[in-house]
């Protein structure tokens, strides 16, 4: 036999432990998906965390090897070295380094198509009457550089010429 509830107490008792029970699962599932959610958010932060430890380092290491590339013989100035020579020939008698519209800037990050060896390298010079890029391109595994752009080829090959290649 069915049992039939009426509308009365009976039928009101077993709605109310009914939704009691409901308003527990949802509780129950949304505090899993939650807590799920978080420990994957915590996870995934860690991982890439520590890749970006990683390319910060990779980063800062073809910084280096830029800047200190004395040409292909290892002899004469750096690169940097001619930068700065450089720029003070081209502010003569002023001291362009301390004033306060001039920005340099040496970044790096892997190049787009190539092996996670190769990494371009950006020198930017922003003065009050210039603003001036060098991209030079470095392998970190062999130190073998080349550039990015005309400016940057103008400063390799003097670096090179320099140290008695050219």
């Amino acid at each position: 036999m069915k049992r039939r509830f009426f509308k009365g107490e009976k039928y009101v008792e077993m709605s109310g432990k009914r939704n009691k029970k409901k308003f527990a699962y949802i509780v129950l599932g949304t505090t899993i998906i939650i807590v799920g959610l978080t420990l994957f958010a915590l996870q995934d932060t860690n991982n890439s965390e520590m890749i970006d430890d990683e390319t910060r380092e990779l980063n800062k290491l073809a910084v280096r090897l830029v800047k200190d590339f004395k040409g292909t013989d290892d002899k004469g100035s750096t690169i940097e070295e001619h930068l700065i020579r450089k720029i003070n020939l081209l502010y003569n008698n002023e001291d362009i380094f301390n004033d306060l519209s001039t920005e340099l800037d040496w970044s790096a990050s892997r190049k787009l198509g190539e092996t996670n060896k190769i990494f371009e390298v950006i020198f930017s010079l922003k003065t009050y009457r210039e603003d001036s890029k060098f991209i030079f391109n470095i392998n970190i595994e062999n130190g073998e550089i080349s550039s990015g752009n005309v400016a940057a080829k103008v400063v390799i090959n003097t670096v090179n010429s320099i140290s008695g290649i050219g």
